[in-house]
């Protein structure tokens, strides 16, 4: 069972990277399991340039892969001047041959934000629905506030995947959402791992570091 843990993984990266964003354009908003999320309040205006490392080098970028216009264009209603932003990462290699490294995305749209908590609930549910099988949530989400950091709304999803055999791959999932950005921070998890187990306080921790290294504050005009 090992094989297809790795293989679900990879099918995972090849997805988000090739297809992020190629969800049904006719979905309607929807919900994304147990209700809207606040808004957060980040202070001051930003941008979210991904770096080419996070995680004090630990994560490195890997193939670059287009920002989803789509996306941003879907966000119109409820972002002005909307870009798309995406970035896919790969951390060190594990130990155990039979799993593959651990990847993070961070996805998502910024500009001014004139509605957080619907441009988030639409975004979830465009991202939710890009592929074949859409992803469900399976844990949460839950508000996390991490020592330090800003409010995030974090959950644990599952997707079905079909490759001669059918299995399921799992991310942890934490999201924020302001006047300057409404973005969502993805990491793989091994497909044996029982949902309930996934510590989603630790990793809103990581989600806040990234948080910090990826929002740009806009200078103000003299």
């Amino acid at each position: 069972m090992k094989h297809w843990g790795r293989l679900s993984l990879c099918a995972m990266t090849v997805s988000v990277l090739a297809a992020c964003g190629s969800g049904d354009p006719s979905a309607g908003p929807g919900s994304w399991g147990g209700g809207k999320p606040e808004a957060v309040a980040q202070p001051g205006p930003y941008r979210v340039v991904p770096p080419p490392t996070l995680l004090k080098g630990k994560y490195k970028e890997t193939e670059h892969a287009e920002p989803d216009q789509a996306l941003a264009r879907r966000l119109s209603d409820w972002i002005d001047n909307p870009v798309p932003v995406f970035a896919a990462y790969e951390g060190p290699s594990s130990p155990d041959k039979n799993k593959a490294a651990d990847i993070l995305t961070v996805t998502g749209v910024h500009g001014f934000v004139l509605s957080p908590v619907q441009a988030r609930t639409h975004m979830l549910d465009t991202l939710d629905r890009r592929w074949e099988f859409p992803q469900e949530t399976v844990v949460g989400p839950r508000a996390i506030t991490p020592s330090g950091g800003e409010p995030l709304s974090c959950r644990v999803t599952k997707r079905r995947h079909e490759a001669g055999q059918s299995f399921v791959s799992l991310e942890r999932e934490c999201t924020w959402a302001d006047e300057s950005a409404v973005i969502a921070v993805a990491g793989s998890v091994d497909f044996d791992t029982p949902p309930a187990s996934i510590n989603l306080d630790t990793f809103a921790a990581t989600v806040a570091t990234i948080r910090n290294e990826v929002s740009k504050r806009i200078a103000a005009k003299p």
